[in-house]
């Protein structure tokens, strides 16, 4: 488990105390700041971890996340579905993001002191400017057009085997691991880039993340799920939902336990 170094972390060990033989293994903290490298970071740290304990399936939750399904339910399906693992990914070319996503492997992007930096061709900076000059005569012109960039939604369900790829091509594409540091909303492009240099087949369902999660227009943001939402989920194959906010809805978690509760009868 990993929680952000910018927030307080004693409300969450007040909580998850209450968990009898709970066994939980907290990661380095990171200031994980949306759209940092930080993110990717904790989840290879995460993986690097869990892959130790050699589990069947690695599942990227955040706490915005929330079972529909009961565990066993859950145990059963993943069992069933072994050895495919569960992202919705694409090539950048099939994306449907603004400009096939070039903006983001375009410009230059990093945190200095907790501040956002974008480098691109009309910066004004002298120095960013001439680094940008590198980057694009360097990575853009000459390191680009031999690689293949993939999109994808942050959260997962990885079968042990796509772990283990994941980390072995991490291991052995340092340049790349170096190049996709520096793009823009690095967790949507650095891990299936990654994962997709492998020389084994990886059997990755795309259309189907086993997730509920709804999006509403043109918006970049998953709609917040409410009790409405309740009816639509228990008539498919969702194994967790996608954005649930206790803080603004108190009484929708213990509607969502109910409903679980009444699918173990």
């Amino acid at each position: 488990m990993h929680i952000d170094k910018q927030k307080d972390i004693s409300p969450f060990q007040k909580s998850l105390a209450q968990i009898k033989n709970a066994n939980i293994i907290y990661l380095e903290r990171l200031n994980s700041y949306w759209g940092s490298y930080n993110c990717v970071k904790v989840i290879i740290n995460g993986l690097k971890k869990a892959s130790a304990e050699n589990f069947d399936y690695y599942i990227h939750l955040s706490a915005q996340d929330f079972p529909l399904r009961t565990n066993n339910e859950i145990q059963q399906k993943l069992a069933n579905s072994s050895p495919l693992s569960f992202m919705h990914h694409f090539t950048l070319e099939d994306s449907t993001w603004a400009n096939k996503g070039k903006d983001r492997l375009e410009t230059l992007h990093f945190l200095k002191n907790g501040k956002r930096i974008s480098i691109g061709r009309y910066t004004k900076n002298i120095l960013y400017k001439l680094l940008y000059t590198l980057w694009n005569a360097i990575v853009l012109k000459q390191f680009d057009p031999k690689q293949t960039y993939y999109g994808c939604e942050f959260y997962f369900m990885f079968h042990h085997s796509t772990v283990i790829d994941f980390l072995k091509n991490l291991q052995e594409n340092f340049w790349l691991r170096q190049r996709l540091k520096f793009t823009l909303i690095p967790e949507e492009i650095f891990i299936p880039t990654i994962l997709f240099k492998s020389k084994n087949k990886i059997e990755v369902v795309k259309n189907n993340t086993l997730r509920y999660i709804k999006w509403e227009g043109l918006s970049s943001s998953p709609k917040i799920l409410d009790e409405l939402d309740i009816s639509e989920f228990s008539k498919g194959d969702y194994l967790f939902g996608r954005k649930f906010d206790f803080e603004v809805n108190p009484d929708l978690q213990e509607k969502l336990m109910v409903y679980l509760n009444k699918r173990k009868q």
